[in-house]
This record gives structure tokens, C-alpha cells and sequence, in this order.
């Protein structure tokens, strides 16, 4: 991580995005690869590891047959992976980016796999896993655990030794570790900071039999603030920290909070150096299936911010670069890292004018999509975000309306963080009892109102400027425009399903449905458009099977509500 004369010593992103996702984006070509390096990139991640379901590598085990545990493995499908990461890998070295990997670890166990094979129990932590309930945990704490993944490391640094690092997960994406509280018999009642840093200690003693050089990285994820805070203190020698902006999430609005601030201050007292995760790419996971969405601005903050943090020694960019579509946000990212000092607002306006805007019309369209980004009701749920890779394909199977917008809310994880940091921050999670305020509602719908709004501004400025750009920047501008135009349709879908939810209320107790009927004409007006942009644009990402049925569920249900409103209602919500 040795700095190059810039503020930040590393950058490193993954080619392709997992929401935005399809084969021609991650063939890791020259091509593709040249774009990123252009950007300055100098590192890259080799394999999402988020990418279900979408089959990208998540574990060691998928690479590898354990020796020992040969059971954990399958030989043909690790065979097949090996050789698509042996061919990104001669890639990226071709291109001069080191190569990472990303891995849960440990594996998540199924019980049908391991049942009554040799060795199988003394791996087994907790008997009930908390990501899935039919899984169970493997114990770090287990001798035959270590001699696993000594064996693992050893065969990737055999198949690749030009391996430059390694980031792990240690309680997300199918990788887990025992809680104090579970029944585990080595991990009851010893708290997460007595036993994980040992482990990460572990993994890199591994590691330096193979390759001292190689980095390794630990991502915090899923564990509460404060065992996060104890684990740093107790961090091993040469484990660095990739840390999201903040303990909820990461979103392009908003600065990084106090859990964020506290690691990077307990890091640099124990000096482990921070990579820092945000959405600097066109795309992210809170945008959903949007080829570029521009809100440079946002970017441009978020490093601002991020820069300010002494501890924090390179970014990642966390969901990955579509090369095909370098816009603003990237270029952005490119223009700060070759000047952080120069002022927000001077970067934006070269940028402007980069793309042949003399009137700033594109920017003022790249201020509007920012304000619609930051006016989206975020901290109401964290399913707020995964809608938008879902919105009209909920209820496929049943009528749309027979649930109302609050009911589709709460996150179903029970990890440590989401029984208790993450709390803090969104209004409906699993465990929390589920509003009903309608002032909340209420709230929600002018947000979502305020978003819309700008949306549709920023779209009217980029269609009055298209004609004027330069002609090479004219693709790019088109894309602009189909990402602001999609997520209007989203965050409307999201207006209209509270107001309908709240008529419906209104309903359950005696008015009549006439004002809930237009809102369902409204709302199906609107997944119709979507799903031709979807089509016209072939935007990736969307289930189009799954968005059909629901559209013909919600034609047949209004058309039943049209033809005897007070019998369909009576049916439907009483």
C-alpha cells in the first residue's frame, strides 16, 4: 500500500457489477482492463464474492478440494472457476493491476454434506447458522478447522502465486463465525475479540509460508459497533481493515458516521491501515440496475470526507466498474485523484465542460440527480435499496395490494449488527416492531416526491443538452439519461405503493376506494413504462419473467376493482 504521490496509495475496484450484471461485462479484456487503468486504478479484485446468484467464487472451498475434508469440495465446478480466475489473473497482470482476491471464510456448512463424514463434527461451531437457518457454523476455534484452511491458502498460493492479496469476510456471503451466546462448546461465552484475532492471526501466518508480501484485509461486516472497536485493539500485525463508510451500509449520499470515525482512529493507534468502500462507479447497490447514474458530486464528497481520515490509505470502489460505461462519477473519481485539493466545485465544472457544455446544463442536471439520491428515504429500510432491483416483481404469485407498503419493510438477517448497531439507523428491520404512524407515510411520500422531482429535472436538462455535446461524450449522455428516466420509474413505484397503502388504510376504515383506484392506475401506468425502458434499453438486472406476472396480476386485480370497486374492496382489504 506504498502511496504514489497522491492521497490515496491504493485503488482498486471489480470489473463488473453484480446489479448491473452480465457476461460481456466481466471478461476482464485488454480493453476493459486499460479503461480501469485509466481511471487509476492499480488493483483489482479478481471475483465478486456478492455476486448470487450470479455463481462468481464466494469460498475457498469452491476453488479447491481440501485434502483432509475432500467432501467440502466439488472437483468439476472448482476446476472450471480455477480456470476463469487463472484467465482474469494473467489479465490483470498484463495490465499491470495487482490482483486481489475476496473470500468468505469461513464456509458456512451444510449439514447433508457433511453428514456422518470423517472429521465433519469437530468442524462444527453453532449448530444453527444465522445467515441460513438450515446451515450450520464452522468454529475457528477447531483444530481441523486450521488445518482446512492451511491446506486451502497453500493450494491458492500454489495455482496462484502472483496472488498480491487477500480480502475476507468473516460474517457475511456465506462465511460465519460462532456467537458468545450460542451453544458453540469452544465459543460460548468468550467474547468475539478473545477469538477472531487469533484467527486472523492464523490466516496470516498462513499466508507468509507462501507469500510475506501478499496483503491481507479484513472486513468487519455484520458484527455490532462495539465488537468491531474490540477486535481492532486487538488486531494482529499486517491484517489491515476494508471498512464500509458506515456501520448501515453504503450509499453514495451522506458522510461516513462516528462507528466509521472510531475504527480509523483505533486503527491508527494500532497502526492497520484502512482501505475504505464506497460507490464511485456509475452503479451501486443502492441504485439498483442503472447503467450511470450521474451524481459526481456525491463522489466527490464521499472522498473528500474519506481523505480527511489519516488511517485511510486507499479506496475500493465496493460493487464494481462496468468499463463500458465510464461517466461523470468516474471521471470525477480520476480528476480528484490526480488534485484532492482542488475545490469540489472547480472539478464538476471542468467536467462540464469536458462533455462540451459551455451553458453548465449537464451540470445542473448532475446536481439534480445528486439531490434525488440524497432526498431518497434511505434510513427507512434497508429493503429500500433491494427494490430497486425488485420493485414489480414482489408479488408474483398473489395480488400486489394484498400487503401494504410498511408489511414489505423488514430485513430478515439476524446477524449481530442487525440486532443492534444497524437498528440505530433504519426505521423497519427484522425483530422491530413496524410503523404505522401515518405522518410517517407521510414523510416518506414527500421524499420520495422531492426525489422524483429532481429526477425529472435532471432528465430535461440532459435531453436539452444532448444535441450540444461533443460527439464522443453523446453515448455517454444517452446513458445518463436512460439511468435518471429508470430510477423515476422506481422511486415513483415506491410514492405510489405508500399512498396506495395509506388509501387502503383509509378504506379498512369505511371511504370509499375511489382515490385508492387511481393511485393503482397510476402505479401500473408506471410498471408498464418501466418494463418497456427495460426492453428498449435491455437494461440488466431485472427479472423480466417475474415482472410480467406481476403487471398481469395487477392488471386482473384492477380490472376486478374497476368493475364492483366496494366487492373488490371488501374482499381485498377488509
Amino acid at each position: 500500500m506504498q502511496a504514489r504521490g497522491r492521497r490515496f496509495g491504493t485503488i482498486a475496484t471489480m470489473l463488473g457489477n453484480p446489479v448491473y450484471w452480465g457476461a460481456g461485462y466481466q471478461d476482464h479484456t485488454k480493453d476493459q482492463l486499460a479503461k480501469l487503468a485509466s481511471l487509476g486504478v492499480d488493483t483489482l479484485v479478481l471475483n465478486i464474492a456478492w455476486s448470487r446468484p450470479w455463481l462468481d467464487v464466494v469460498n475457498l472451498e469452491e476453488l479447491y478440494i481440501p485434502r483432509e475434508f475432500g467432501y467440502l469440495g466439488d472437483p468439476d465446478g472448482a476446476a472450471a472457476k480455477r480456470e476463469t480466475l487463472r484467465r482474469r489473473m494473467d489479465a490483470a497482470i498484463a495490465a499491470d493491476l495487482k490482483p486481489f482476491f475476496l473470500f468468505g471464510v469461513p464456509k458456512v456448512l451444510d449439514p447433508a454434506t457433511i453428514a456422518d463424514q470423517p472429521g465433519a463434527d469437530d468442524l462444527v461451531g453453532s449448530p444453527t447458522s444465522r445467515i441460513d437457518p438450515t446451515k450450520v457454523v464452522a468454529c475457528i476455534r477447531s483444530e481441523s478447522l486450521r488445518r482446512l484452511y492451511r491446506d486451502l491458502i497453500a493450494q491458492h498460493f500454489d495455482a496462484f502465486p502472483e496472488t498480491d492479496g487477500i480480502l475476507i469476510y468473516t460474517m457475511d456471503e456465506l462465511a460465519e463465525v460462532c456467537d458468545v451466546l450460542d451453544d458453540c462448546p469452544r465459543c460460548h461465552n468468550v467474547p468475539l475479540a478473545h477469538r477472531l484475532p487469533e484467527f486472523l492471526a492464523f490466516l496470516r501466518s498462513c499466508i507468509d509460508q507462501h507469500k510475506p508480501l501478499a496483503e491481507l484485509w479484513w472486513e468487519p461486516w455484520e458484527f455490532s459497533a462495539t465488537q468491531t472497536y474490540e477486535v481492532v485493539e486487538r488486531m494482529p500485525a499486517r491484517v489491515h481493515l476494508a471498512l464500509h463508510r458506515c456501520i448501515h451500509e453504503v450509499y453514495y449520499s451522506g458522510t461516513s458516521d462516528s462507528w466509521f470515525s472510531s475504527l480509523c482512529r483505533l486503527a491508527r493507534e494500532r497502526d492497520v491501515k484502512v482501505v475504505a468502500e464506497l460507490f464511485w462507479s456509475g452503479t451501486g447497490e443502492d441504485l439498483g440496475p442503472l447503467p450511470a447514474l450521474p451524481c459526481p458530486r456525491l463522489v466527490l464528497e464521499a472522498l473528500v470526507d474519506l481523505a480527511g481520515h489519516p488511517a485511510v490509505v486507499g479506496i475500493k470502489e465496493y460493487f464494481g466498474t462496468v468499463a463500458e460505461h465510464i461517466g461523470p462519477n468516474e471521471l470525477a473519481t480520476r480528476a480528484w485523484l490526480d488534485d484532492p485539493g482542488r475545490p469540489t466545485q472547480d472539478i464538476l465544472l471542468g467536467l462540464s465542460r469536458q462533455y462540451g457544455d459551455p451553458t453548465s446544463t449537464i451540470l445542473g442536471a448532475w446536481e439534480h440527480a445528486s439531490r434525488a439520491v440524497e432526498a431518497f428515504p434511505w434510513d427507512l429500510s434497508w429493503r429500500m435499496r433491494q427494490y430497486n432491483s425488485i420493485r414489480y416483481d414482489q408479488y408474483a404469485g398473489d395480488a400486489y395490494w394484498d400487503q401494504g407498503f410498511a408489511s414489505t419493510l423488514p430485513t430478515p438477517w439476524t446477524t449481530p449488527s442487525w440486532l443492534s448497531s444497524r437498528l440505530g439507523f433504519y426505521v423497519a428491520a427484522q425483530h422491530s416492531p413496524q410503523p404505522d404512524e401515518v405522518r410517517l407515510w407521510l414523510e416518506t411520500e414527500a421524499r420520495l416526491e422531492r426525489s422524483e422531482d429532481s429526477l425529472e429535472s435532471a432528465e430535461a436538462r440532459l435531453v436539452g443538452a444532448l444535441d450540444s455535446v461533443r460527439h464522443g461524450m453523446r453515448a455517454d449522455v444517452e446513458r445518463q439519461i436512460v439511468s435518471v428516466r429508470a430510477f423515476a420509474y422506481l422511486v415513483r413505484s415506491r410514492r405510489l405503493h405508500c399512498q396506495a397503502s395509506r388509501r387502503a388504510a383509509r378504506v379498512r376504515h369505511g371511504y370509499a376506494p375511489l382515490d385508492l383506484l387511481v393511485t393503482l392506475r397510476a402505479d401500473l401506468a408506471n410498471a408498464r413504462e418501466l418494463r418497456a425502458l427495460v426492453d428498449q434499453e435491455e437494461l440488466r438486472g431485472f427479472d423480466l419473467e417475474a415482472m410480467d406476472r406481476a403487471i398481469a396480476t395487477m392488471e386482473a386485480d384492477l380490472a376486478e376493482a374497476e368493475g364492483d370497486g366496494a366487492a373488490w374492496a371488501n374482499r381485498k382489504l377488509l
